[in-house]
C-alpha cells in the first residue's frame, strides 16, 4: 500500500502561486522536489487552478534545424521548456510529449 504524502498549506499556497505564474513547468516541478510531477497537476486539477493560456503573451518557439538535408522543425513548449519535434511545418496543433501542453500554431 503506498503511502499518503499530505498537502501543507504552505504547498498549497506556493502551488497556487507558481503554477498559475508564468514559471515553466520545470521551476515548478524544482519548487517541490519532494513530489511527482503527476502529483503536482493531480493537486492543481483538484484544487481547480490551471497554467496560463498562451494566448495571453507567450507562445512557443520555433526553431527551423537542418540536418542531413533534411528540413526538422522544433517548438520549445512553453510549459516545460522541452523541445518538440514537428513532422512537417503544417502541423496546426502540437502537444508537447513531456507535459502534455497543446499549442495551436500559425500557418
Amino acid at each position: 500500500m503506498l503511502k499518503e504524502n499530505r498537502w501543507t498549506e504552505e504547498e498549497i499556497r506556493r502551488l497556487k502561486e507558481l503554477y498559475t505564474s508564468s514559471d515553466t513547468f520545470n521551476e515548478i516541478l524544482k519548487a517541490f522536489p519532494n513530489r511527482t510531477q503527476n502529483a503536482i497537476r493531480m493537486k492543481a486539477s483538484r484544487l481547480g487552478i490551471k497554467r496560463p493560456d498562451i494566448f495571453f503573451g507567450s507562445s512557443p518557439s520555433v526553431l527551423l534545424g537542418i540536418k542531413k538535408g533534411d528540413k526538422r522543425y522544433f517548438v520549445k513548449c512553453c510549459d516545460c521548456g522541452e523541445w518538440i519535434q514537428l513532422k512537417s511545418s503544417r502541423n496546426k496543433i502540437v502537444e508537447c510529449s513531456f507535459c502534455g501542453s497543446l499549442y495551436p500554431l500559425k500557418s
